[in-house]
């Protein structure tokens, strides 16, 4: 007997054997991924909602860190100018230019007296001496965290949040700055 296209163990459809086969692989990688999930949401909970960040952004992050912790440690030791301004002159920098060649205060006098005034808790003079300065320190202050939590963790907030929140920050600082040395200007 030859065979023949209508002879019983030849299969009509050359994927058929295929598409049987399929329901049960897909049926075994559902479950094989629902077991996987169950897993690491048991180890890391809400944090494998987040979104995974790049190595070089993790690496960024806790470069950024280690130089506000830098600043802030810098703050520290230094001792704030009673006059408000000059503080920054104890590091061997040189008096601000604006304030020597026309005798009027730039918008950073006094930000590292406030960072000064900060690191030791005296919030309100730092605010009196550069209000954006202050607005900086404590925004320092409160990104060292984040940034340790970005490096270990590998993962960014859910949606833009914590980028939103920290440029927001970041330009209300400058306009508090700018306002403070305008209204030190007019006033």
């Amino acid at each position: 007997m030859t065979d023949s296209p209508t002879h019983s163990n030849i299969v009509s459809d050359p994927h058929e054997e295929l598409v049987t086969v399929l329901p049960v692989l897909d049926a075994e990688l559902v479950a094989d991924e629902q077991a996987f999930r169950s897993t690491n949401n048991a180890r890391v909970g809400w944090l494998s909602h987040n979104p995974v960040l790049s190595r070089g952004l993790r690496w960024f992050c806790l470069l950024s860190g280690v130089v506000l912790f830098a600043l802030l440690a810098t703050s520290r030791m230094l001792s704030p100018s009673p006059q408000g301004l000059g503080t920054h002159q104890q590091l061997g920098l040189p008096p601000c230019t604006v304030m020597l060649i026309w005798n009027v205060p730039c918008p950073s006098c006094g930000m590292t007296t406030s960072w000064a005034l900060a690191t030791r808790g005296r919030f309100i003079e730092a605010a009196y001496t550069n209000v954006g300065g202050l607005m900086l320190a404590l925004i320092a202050i409160a990104f060292l965290p984040a940034s340790c939590y970005f490096f270990a963790t590998g993962r960014a907030t859910r949606g833009y949040w914590f980028s939103t929140l920290l440029t927001t920050c970041l330009i209300a600082a400058l306009a508090s700055a700018i306002v403070q040395w305008l209204v030190r200007l007019l006033g």
